[in-house]
């Protein structure tokens, strides 16, 4: 159901741009402090004659994502018989890239994506399922994708790696015990609630609730349900393309790294920096703040610090990060908002393009 433009109203999206506004200036400013702190200035003037190819390979393959994406939402989308312009698509991931950078880094953006999959008018349970469908790809590709690595490459073999996998192993032990002691909780309460032990209103309120949920899940899971069995039915060859558009993506993001070091004159094996990258950006969902500013940094010195020279640390982080985050993220904002305006026409401003897609997009959740 599409609904006409509503008047200006705060909503979640507009303080996660807010946020986004006043992160990635701060960021940019830390970015150039660590080039500055971290790199003599004879690297500076040793910059003019690295081979600038490398640069240009490093600045193309860390935009290759936005195409793969757009067309990995035309793919679905074209088969699930609503079909989205390139352009459509592409704002949808824009919008996606904006809204994960707001946010903290385990978040990511699929809510974002998930709003725009029910303002172009797939029912909730669809646009779940499409979000879904692009982390399984993402799923199956890196688990084909890092052991093949680790085996032809040396990344197995590190101390910081070996490290990292232990900590992780040691904390999985305390933390999954502990996520199950708390959802036995949440379910007793509910239980208890349900049979009255918290009095007559508190059981009465939690009952319809309870109703409201089951209908609207019953709904999700039939609309999901039907994406999928159209997609085991007669989207195979579709899909096969759909990975084959994610390995090309994944490839090109974890190679950024790879060749902003050529370009610095620093080898490097192109798979071990894929794993590395791989391990870097996992990292990553630990850091609760917007976009994991302070984090990747951090992060990105503590993994290439064996490779990369000292005098070149600084200025290899700072680059790294303003390829992979800052670039990206501030061409894609100016390009959303060239896209809402033209979409958008005299309906309102650009920016209320994304908030009235929130706004609407929830409520018609709810009313189904």
């Amino acid at each position: 159901m599409t609904h006409p433009p509503q008047a200006p109203r705060r909503t979640r999206l507009d303080r996660l741009l807010r946020t986004a506004s006043v992160v990635v200036p701060l960021g940019l400013l830390g970015n150039l402090a660590l080039t500055l702190a971290k790199t003599g200035r004879g690297v500076w003037s040793a910059l003019a004659t690295f081979p600038l190819p490398s640069l240009a390979i490093a600045v193309v393959l860390s935009l290759l994502p936005w195409l793969t994406n757009a067309w990995r939402i035309q793919l679905w989308t074209s088969f699930l018989g609503r079909p989205l312009a390139f352009r459509q698509a592409l704002r949808i991931q824009l919008a996606t890239e904006i809204g994960s950078a707001a946010t903290p880094t385990a978040s990511g953006g699929d809510f974002f994506k998930w709003a725009f999959y029910l303002r172009h008018g797939f029912s909730p349970g669809t646009a779940a399922s499409l979000t879904a469908l692009t982390v399984l790809e993402d799923t199956l590709f890196f688990a084909l994708a890092i052991p093949t690595a680790l085996a032809l490459s040396d990344a197995g073999r590190l101390p910081v790696l070996r490290a990292i996998g232990r900590e992780f192993r040691e904390r999985t032990f305390v933390v999954v015990p502990l996520l199950l002691l708390g959802l036995s909780a949440v379910l007793l309460t509910v239980w208890a609630t349900l049979r009255g032990a918290y009095g007559g209103r508190a059981r009465r309120w939690s009952l319809r609730r309870l109703a409201r949920a089951r209908h609207r899940w019953r709904v999700f899971w039939r609309d999901a349900g039907d994406v999928y069995r159209e997609l085991i039915a007669r989207g195979k060859r579709r899909f096969a393309l759909s990975f084959l558009l994610t390995a090309v993506q994944w490839s090109a993001r974890y190679s950024v790294a790879a060749a902003l070091l050529s370009y610095l004159r620093v080898p490097i094996d192109p798979l071990l920096s894929f794993v590395l990258q791989w391990t870097l950006f996992t990292l990553l969902n630990l850091v609760p703040t917007p976009g994991a500013t302070g984090g990747a940094e951090a992060a990105f010195l503590l993994l290439y610090s064996p490779f990369v020279p000292r005098r070149l640390l600084g200025l290899a982080t700072a680059s790294w990060r303003f390829l992979t985050f800052y670039l990206p993220l501030g061409l894609g904002a100016a390009l959303f908002w060239a896209l809402s305006a033209a979409e958008e026409g005299r309906r309102g401003p650009p920016w209320r393009a994304l908030s009235n897609a929130s706004t609407n997009t929830s409520s018609a959740a709810l009313r189904r």
